[in-house]
């Protein structure tokens, strides 16, 4: 085994750079690792498909014909998209020459000079840390656009891997069909990597974004910082990471100039989850921060009902019977039926059942899709439904839902839970509600024994093949997250609650963790106060919806039909002023579907 030439060390990881030969010159890879115990074990790696790359872009464009970025020359071009962020321009390839230890302790990596300018590296490590940062800096010897990008020291075959992630477009072993970029402003928490083994001998590698590349602001598709891709050039498994991205301003650079990057890696034994959580916990240090502001929880909820009940601004539309679809015209949906009935139950207030739940509970009865237009030769893009009711994509756990909570005194929701074949089941929109659920809620409303024992052998077939046989399909950009991305751990969870058997809490968390990697953990937060509507402005980064209230454009705080078609003029003034950063963060939110991004 070769000698290390230099070493980086703490108590939890250790890095040494050690001479190969590749391609018949010498170089120098990684080899790290990790402290388990008293001992320190080598996770293992593949220093041949390392890989240090420069893209030189020249005349380029960035572009969003649809979701994913690509990048084209002025005038467009005959030639295929460019979806990966090595195709904006010519990538050349750098391998380290010399490793040295620094007077600070880093480690500084130098390449061999090229003739588009010259690359330096250095590696370090904090004392608590378990990832390495690294930064590149590059000096090129001509104006262009470029990105420093960085290819980790293992790829394989999806045969060969257990689990990979780049979210929140990538799960399990959901591999793209291109190597397509995803940028930093799209990754709730931007890490890409991959798995193999299972249990005691899993082993996971990735990258992640610096927090310090990524600034205080809410993400939009026009500020990129840098690009993630799990899908190497040859149509492996291969976290990678470039930046800045070419197209934008930050990726200029003249000649003579330098241009850094800089970014974590880690090699750990152990599985997915605990490489999402180094990247969420440690290096974007996710913690409970948020507390109460202005007013408290209860007043909050007791808000929330006065808004509800508003006929002006809460959005209730009473000849439908429903809440406004303000992404389609004349048109109304009712996506929570169970919410209001439960509301009046909570607070005994006859307007809310009189004005509020009566109405949801014959919209249930009488419609037969959740959206619906009581002016049907003059809607919007959403279904238009019908009066031919009961709502077909509601099954038992909604009906029985309805039949419970009217006290079992409403024999039509009764007869609509439990038809001659035992449930209704949810209609295939959803592969977050399966049928064992249909069977749990028969099993509750009536303590069948035989409607618990079918949804016992359903979840065990789901578990098996939809859970802990990892999933296949790109589903690319159109699936909602929550309810198509993810396995029914909501179902699992109920389900290990009625029956108490670990197996069905197991799968719950499995599921779960699948949903926290959509919620976003980024930008870290900066200290002190901020400043928001500087100068008394707002910009949206809302895409061109023309929100509608009914037939007419409208958005609360604009004037309706104003001389923007999709959001009229701003009627509520907004002013500059300082507020604590996390009142204003995304951390902590979801999101609808990936296209809902831009």
């Amino acid at each position: 085994m070769a000698n290390p030439t230099a070493t980086l060390e703490n108590e939890h990881v250790r890095l040494e750079f050690i001479p190969i030969e590749r391609a018949g010159k010498q170089t120098f890879a990684p080899r790290i690792s990790q402290r388990v115990g008293d001992d320190w074990r080598q996770v293992p790696l593949d220093p041949n498909v390392e890989a240090y790359t420069v893209v030189q872009a020249e005349n380029v464009q960035l572009d969003f014909p649809g979701f994913w970025p690509v990048w084209k020359s002025p005038g467009g071009s005959s030639r295929a998209p460019r979806y990966a962020i090595w195709e904006a321009g010519n990538a050349f390839s750098f391998f380290p020459e010399s490793v040295r230890e620094s007077s600070n302790g880093d480690l500084r990596l130098t390449f061999p000079s090229d003739q588009i300018g010259e690359l330096r590296a250095t590696w370090s490590l904090r004392p608590d840390e378990r990832n390495f940062r690294v930064r590149l800096e590059f000096t090129p010897s001509r104006p262009a656009d470029y990105s420093l990008g960085y290819h980790i020291f293992q790829r394989r075959p999806i045969e060969e891997v257990s689990e990979l992630l780049l979210p929140f477009q990538w799960q399990r072993l959901r591999l793209p069909e291109e190597s397509y970029t995803l940028f930093d402003t799209f990754t709730p928490t931007p890490v890409a990597l991959m798995q193999t083994g299972k249990d005691a001998e899993a082993h996971t590698w990735g990258v992640i974004g610096d927090p310090e590349e990524i600034p205080f602001d809410w993400p939009s598709q026009k500020t990129p910082h840098f690009g993630l891709l799990i899908r190497s050039a040859e149509g492996q498994v291969q976290p990678a990471i470039y930046g800045p991205v070419p197209g934008s301003d930050a990726a200029r650079c003249e000649s003579g100039q330098t241009l850094s990057f800089q970014f974590r890696v880690f090699a750990l034994e152990g599985n997915w989850y605990d490489g999402f959580r180094l990247a969420a916990d440690e290096v974007f240090g996710l913690r409970d921060y948020r507390e109460n502001t202005r007013v408290s929880l209860t007043e909050a909820a007791l808000n929330m009902i006065d808004l509800l009940m508003d006929d002006e601004h809460g959005g209730w539309w009473e000849w439908a019977k429903g809440w406004y679809q303000i992404e389609s015209r004349n048109g109304v949906s009712n996506s929570t039926p169970l919410s209001v009935l439960g509301l009046y139950r909570l607070t005994g207030d006859e307007e809310v059942y009189r004005r509020r739940a009566l109405p949801t509970m014959a919209y249930a009865l009488s419609r037969s899709n959740p959206h619906f237009s009581p002016i049907p030769q003059d809607t919007g893009r959403y279904n238009k439904g019908s009066m031919n009711g009961p709502i077909e994509q509601y099954g038992t756990t909604t009906y029985g839902g309805f039949w419970e909570m009217t006290r079992r005194y409403t024999d039509a929701y009764r007869n609509i839970a439990f038809p001659e074949e035992g449930v209704k089941k949810t209609k295939p929109y959803s592969s977050h509600w399966q049928a064992f659920d249909e069977w749990l809620g028969r099993y509750n409303l009536t303590g069948e024994a035989e409607a618990l024992e079918k949804a016992r052998d359903l979840a065990d077939r789901y578990l098996e093949e939809e859970v802990y046989t990892p999933p296949r399909e790109d589903l690319g950009a159109k699936p909602f997250f929550l309810i198509q991305f993810l396995p029914d751990w909501e179902g699992l969870l109920h389900l290990y609650e009625a029956t108490g058997e670990k197996r069905y809490l197991d799968g719950a968390v499995f599921g779960a963790r699948q949903l926290m990697t959509g919620l976003w953990t980024q930008p870290a937060l900066p200290e002190g106060p901020v400043t928001i509507h500087p100068g008394d402005n707002f910009e949206s980064h809302i895409p061109g919806i023309q929100m509608r209230k009914g037939d007419t454009c409208f958005r609360l705080g604009y004037e309706q039909d104003g001389p923007n078609p999709r959001f009229g003029q701003r009627v509520v003034p907004i002013q500059e002023h300082e507020v604590e950063p996390w009142i204003v963060s995304n951390i902590g939110l979801g999101f609808e579907q990936p296209t809902t991004m831009i």
